[in-house]
């Protein structure tokens, strides 16, 4: 498997309201730069993990402003620990 590295973001949106948390996080799955998206309105609060070939971490921010973003976390992964990181426990022993 391709060894793509993509980058995981965790944000602060202290101006997002928990209406429009659904809708953003439907906005963001949307974009094929978006590997994973996961926006809790009630804790303003976002874990994007996306890719840089197709989108930069600056292009992203700005089009999160209207939420005042803050970054949190940030951190490399490979698709890869993406990919286990989504396997329930039994098939993680059976893959090793």
């Amino acid at each position: 498997m391709e060894k793509k590295e993509l980058l995981r973001l965790e944000l602060k949106l202290p101006a997002l309201t928990s209406e429009e948390g659904s809708k953003l996080q439907y906005n963001l799955a949307s974009n094929l730069a978006v590997y994973r998206v996961f926006v809790n309105g009630f804790t303003r609060r976002a874990t994007i993990i996306l890719d840089e070939s197709k989108m930069s971490k600056g292009e992203l921010i700005d089009s999160l402003a209207d939420y005042s973003p803050e970054i949190v976390k940030e951190e490399k992964v490979t698709l890869d620990e993406i990919i286990e990181a989504s396997m329930s426990w039994r098939n993680r022993i059976k893959s090793k």
